[in-house]
């Protein structure tokens, strides 16, 4: 595999990861200072509204361009079974390709926002400007909301299996596909794709701070003592 969309992936593993901290810190820093489940998760829910909008916003485009039918969009955070449902929208039974791609859709679309707002705004020459921190507030806030819930991967197992049939069945056949790597188009791409990875680091690197700035925040807990 090429090495820039290798460290694309691991890149993305690790945004997923950092905002699963992220979103369980800011929750637990919101109930530390309200006590309060319901209002916890709704103040929960209004910081990551602008991300929940675009997320579902995402789900949307991809039904209008595909032509699933689609139902209600919901945006205003409500509870349901005992838990925080901060958005949704209802679409209709179609094939398997298609509603994986709908599922999908937040992480498509949350890619193609991140590296559009930074490749207009981002300079290494006037980091401090306003542009700057209009453009970390959008990627913090894509990048913590764009992966998926489980109804989001819903049905899309029968998809990845003929993905993963392809794939070996193109891997057993008696040729090989060469790809000139040298070719203007394949150099482009591992540009755009190197560029990529370096955008990735940016909405990393504010998780990890956020998480550092919530830790010293959260007081420590206290040592548990056992008696014999």
């Amino acid at each position: 595999m090429n090495l820039p969309l290798t460290v694309f992936i691991i890149e993305l593993y690790v945004l997923l990861f950092l905002s699963g901290k992220i979103t369980k810190g800011l929750y637990d820093f919101f109930y530390k200072v309200t006590k309060n489940r319901k209002t916890t998760a709704y103040l929960y829910a209004l910081f990551f509204a602008p991300g929940t909008y675009i997320h579902e916003l995402s789900h949307l485009l991809m039904s209008f361009f595909l032509r699933v039918p689609f139902g209600k969009l919901e945006i205003i955070p409500r509870f349901q079974d005992g838990n925080l449902k901060l958005g949704s929208l209802a679409i209709g039974d179609v094939d398997p390709v298609r509603r994986t791609l709908v599922g999908f859709a937040p992480v498509i679309f949350g890619v193609g926002v991140i590296f559009t707002t930074l490749f207009l705004t981002f300079s290494m020459d006037d980091l401090f400007n306003y542009k700057s921190v209009i453009a970390a507030y959008i990627v913090f806030q894509v990048g913590n909301t764009m992966f998926l819930s489980k109804e989001d991967i819903k049905g899309s197992w029968k998809t990845i299996l003929l993905v993963v049939a392809v794939i070996l069945l193109f891997s057993f056949l008696p040729f090989e596909i060469t790809i000139k790597t040298d070719s203007v188009f394949f150099v482009k791409l591992t540009e755009v794709v190197k560029r990529a990875c370096f955008f990735l680091l940016i909405p990393i690197t504010i998780d990890l701070f956020i998480i550092g700035f919530l830790k010293i925040l959260s007081p420590q807990k206290e040592r548990e003592t056992s008696l014999e």
